[in-house]
Formats: C-alpha cells, structure tokens, sequence
C-alpha cells in the first residue's frame, strides 16, 4: 500500500506545453510537432518498437526511406524507445475556421486533437493556442444526473440557445414538468447532449472528435448546419467534413495533404479512394434502412424539422425509458425477505437438490459421528475402568486402570470406527461442500457475464459503470468467499443444535419445553434484526455502486470533460 501511495506521488506533475501565438489571427498552429503517447519502461518496447515499423512500413510506402532521419532528428524519442505517433505536425487555424481532419481508421486523428489538449506527450515542436477549448469526444461523457445537469452542470445561461439548435430530438419532452418522469430519450442521444455541452461552454475553439457518428445523414446535416455552422459561426473549428473551408488528410501520424475538398478530390488519389469506400458504406447503410422501412423516400424531401425526421426513422430502434429525466437509471433495491425463487436458484447452480441432500448427509453423517464418538468415550470411561493391583514389597495397592479392562480391545475398536468415519466424512465433505460452492459461483457468474454480453446496447447507455463494477466485484466477492462459510458454519451449527437437543431431550425430556420457549424467542429475535441488518446491507450495496460510478465517471471524465469547463 505504501509503495502504491509513493509510486502516485512520485509521479511527475503534467505541465501544459502549450503557448500564445505572436499572431493575433491565428487560433491554433503546431509547428515541428512531435507526439508520443505515454510508454512504460518495459521489456517489451523494442519489440513494440519494431512492430511499430513494421505496420508503418505496410502502410507508408515513404516511410522505409525517411523513418530512419526523422528518428534522428527527434532523439528524444529513441532514447525512450517510443515510436512517435504523431511526425511531422505542421497546422495554422485561423480564427473563424471551420477545418476538417480526415483520413483512414488509426491516421492518428483523435491522437491529433490529444496531443492538442495535452494529452500527449511533446518531443519537440511548438503548440500555440489562443483561446479557450472545447472538446467532443468519440464516446460522450454522461453523468448520472438529468438531462440539463449534464449539459449546464448546474448553471441556467443560454439554456433556451442550446435547445433551439434542436441537437437533441426529444429534449423538449424533458423540459415539460408534466412529462419529467416518463420522458422517453432516442438512442445516440448521448452524443448529442456532449456536443449540446461544448455549444453551452461557448468556447473559441472547438474541437470536434466524429461528433456526428451515431446520428443519420438527416440529422447529421440539421446539427452541421443548425449547430456548427450557425451556433459556433465565428469560433475555430477543428472538425472533419467536406464543407470545411481546409481539410487535413492524415496517413501514419502523419500530416499527407492540406487543402480544400475540391483540390483534394481533383488532385489526391489516396483522398478520393477515401471519399468513395465513405460514400460505398454510407450506401449499404442507406439501403439496410430503407429495406428494414425505417422511412419512405419522401422522407428526404420533406418539410419537417431534423429532429421530427430523425424520431420517425428512429421509431423502431430501441428506445431508453428515462426516469425523473436522468440519462441513467437507478439501481433497484430489493424489499422484504429474500424469495425462495433465490434460494431455488443458488441450490441448481450448485449441483441440484440430489447434489446438495448428499452434502447435507455427509454433514449429518461427521456430526453424529463426532457426537457418538464424545458418548463412547464417556461410555467407556463410565465401563471400561477395573481395579489394577500392584504389589510394592509387603504392601498391594488398587487403582483404577482402563488397560487391565478385558474388553479393552473391544472399546479401542468401536472407537476407532467413529474416529475413522469423521476422518472419512470430513474430507468428503469438505472436498463435495468446496465442489458445490464452487460450482454455484462459477455458474453464478457465467451466467451474469452472459447475459451482460446479450444485452442491448441501450442497457450499458442507462446502467451505471459502478452497478456493473459492484456487481462483478464487491457482489460476487460475497458469493465466493463469504457465502460458503457462513453456510458451512450455518449447517454445521444446526446439526449440532439438532443432535444436542435429541440427545439432552433422551435425558431429561422436560427440558423440551425450555428449548420450545428459547425457540420462540429466538425466532422473534430474529426476525425483528434480521429486517434491518438486510436493509442495511442491502443500501450498503447501493450506496456503494454509486461510489463506483461516480468514481469511474470521474476518471472517464477527466480528459472529456476539462476543455468545456
């Protein structure tokens, strides 16, 4: 634990590399830029290194014969054994520029836009940036909170500017108190409440990570149009699209052509095969839509709103039912005593009800044997005991003596049998007991891990990261390492409540109705503590996987969240 404490604050504090540009109408510029990620000193980094080279080269036909100079140039590089990501980076934004990056998957343009925030490491070169950032990541960052929480994280300005650029198709229905509790929210939505964020911030410059990815051709043109081109129109935008007024076209890290679509289409064989292999898929998606009748053809030439469009043509997608207008939902806490359904359960995963009377008869077994084991030897210290004389000069002592008894070998043998069979039922219990605990837990958790697999993608929209992490660590933790001891103690304790009382009732009978009287004491006592110590652990639970989710949204949200506030 000290070592995990010293190792965090050791840790080098992270500096802000960037700088104000001389030039007052430029936004943003990167000159000479060299970018790496974050690598650990391991054994692997020069085999990373050379697979590195090796994809670079398959992909670059250039990069063999020019790899080996740049490399020299940035020295910093191989002395750290990092392959940089990022070479070469020559940008100029000017304020108010709309500038579109593209290029194929893995060109390094999300790296681009980090190493631009600051999220990457610099090797050398120069970040100039004048303004504020806003960034909109390839996966958005939601809370655990409403709607307008996650877009004004608490302030009210420009609240009615944002819901007019109709980013958000049902947001209105959020928005109306007589509708908050049963507002039903679109899939993709969420994209669109982080770029609905990054409009609020009102920022100078925008940083645009493939914003527009989940949302169809009609609505993806209402929110360019509506949002980027007119709510963001004098602020630096870094995006990627073909109504840029310049496009960055990146290959392997690399900054391969600059320009606008036009030149770019007429010019650039590498852009234009890019421009086709998008306007193939977008095809195919067109026509999957169109022959699962997700709209008419007249959809296109319509009059009505983006968002109205974008609701119809979504109609048959699933949607995700928002409570009290959160994006998320609340994890269910249970009510009352445990179902016998669950007990039901946990007995099949373990191995059946045949399985599990067998354990249990091999409990019942040890314990009888360990308690006749107990009555034989007071039996045979009660019987088994002669009087030994010993002869001492003129003088014969008696004592009691258990050797000299006749039937010594009689009693040695009974006794052993009762020690044999606990030897003998321990071990089968414990080896049966570990088989069905283990089979309920491994079965337990193939199944959870099973169905979280086949779930929609709108259940992992709407459930927390904290419910899951709790319910894969802290839950099952309970199942594997507590529950099988606290059901061995319980059967263990009951078999010997049960033999005790047989036992003590063959004795003195009259001493059933103490027990029945305890018994009933005992059961109320039960019940009225028992309520609370399960609702204890049951809001523990809870309380728990909302410190999981708020810890994990912290973390998620560290790098999405920073530019806008």
């Amino acid at each position: 634990m000290f070592q995990s404490f010293q190792s965090i604050l050791s840790m080098k504090e992270v500096e802000s590399y960037s700088e104000k540009p001389r030039d007052p109408d430029v936004a943003l510029a990167v000159s000479n830029g060299v970018f790496v990620w974050n690598v650990t000193n391991d054994k692997n980094n020069e085999k990373n290194l050379h697979i590195r080279n090796s994809l670079c080269r398959q992909c670059c036909p250039w990069y063999q014969n020019n790899i080996e100079e740049e490399v020299l140039l940035t020295p910093k590089v191989q002395s750290n054994n990092a392959t940089p990501f990022l070479i070469n980076i020559e940008i100029v934004l000017n304020k108010g520029n709309l500038v579109g990056v593209c290029g194929e998957v893995g060109s390094g343009k999300s790296s681009l836009l980090s190493a631009i925030l600051g999220k990457m490491n610099k090797e050398c070169g120069r970040v100039m940036i004048d303004g504020s950032l806003a960034y909109v990541s390839q996966q958005p960052w939601i809370m655990n909170a409403t709607l307008k929480d996650n877009i004004l994280f608490g302030t009210l300005a420009f609240y009615r500017h944002v819901l007019l650029m109709k980013i958000l198709p049902s947001f209105q229905l959020v928005t109306q108190p007589k509708l908050v509790k049963e507002a039903l929210i679109f899939w993709a939505v969420n994209d669109r409440v982080s770029m609905a964020r990054a409009i609020y911030a009102n920022r100078d410059i925008y940083l645009l990570d493939d914003p527009l990815s989940a949302v169809n051709n009609q609505v993806s043109n209402h929110i360019f149009d509506k949002a980027i081109r007119c709510a963001l129109k004098g602020k630096t935008v870094l995006f990627y699209l073909d109504k840029c007024d310049e496009i960055i076209f990146m290959d392997c890290g690399r900054i391969a052509h600059r320009g606008r679509h036009v030149d770019l289409m007429s010019h650039n064989e590498q852009y234009v095969s890019l421009i086709r292999k998008f306007l193939n898929e977008d095809n195919e998606n067109n026509l999957d839509q169109s022959s699962d009748d997700y709209g008419s053809a007249d959809d296109a030439g319509s009059d009505e709103p983006a968002f109205l469009l974008d609701n119809r043509l979504m109609a048959k997608d699933e949607f995700i039912p928002i409570t009290n207008g959160h994006l998320t939902k609340e994890e269910i806490v249970e009510k009352g005593t445990i179902p016998m359904s669950t007990y039901n359960t946990y007995i099949k995963l373990a191995g059946g009800y045949m399985f599990s009377s067998f354990v249990l008869f091999l409990f019942a077994v040890n314990g009888i044997a360990s308690t006749m084991s107990s009555w034989w030897l007071a039996h045979w210290l009660n019987n088994g005991v002669v009087n030994a004389s010993r002869t001492i000069g003129n003088e014969t002592e008696y004592h009691p003596s258990i050797r000299a008894h006749p039937d010594i070998h009689y009693f040695e043998f009974i006794y052993g049998i009762f020690i044999l069979i606990i030897i003998i039922s321990s071990l089968m219990r414990s080896f049966f007991f570990i088989k069905a605990s283990l089979s309920a837990s491994n079965l337990l958790h193939s199944r959870l891990f099973s169905i979280v697999l086949k779930s929609p993608m709108s259940f992992f929209d709407t459930t927390p990261v904290g419910q899951l992490l709790n319910l894969f660590s802290r839950d099952l933790d309970e199942t594997d390492c507590r529950l099988p001891p606290c059901n061995e103690a319980l059967i263990q304790n009951m078999l010997a409540l049960a033999v005790s009382v047989i036992f003590i009732a063959i004795v003195a009978p009259w001493f059933l109705i103490a027990v029945f009287i305890l018994a009933v004491v005992l059961v109320l006592l039960s019940r009225v503590f028992r309520c609370g110590l399960r609702d204890l652990k049951r809001l523990d639970n809870v309380s728990r996987s909302s410190i999981y989710s708020h810890v994990a949204a912290t973390i998620s949200g560290l790098t999405r969240s920073d530019p806008c506030f």
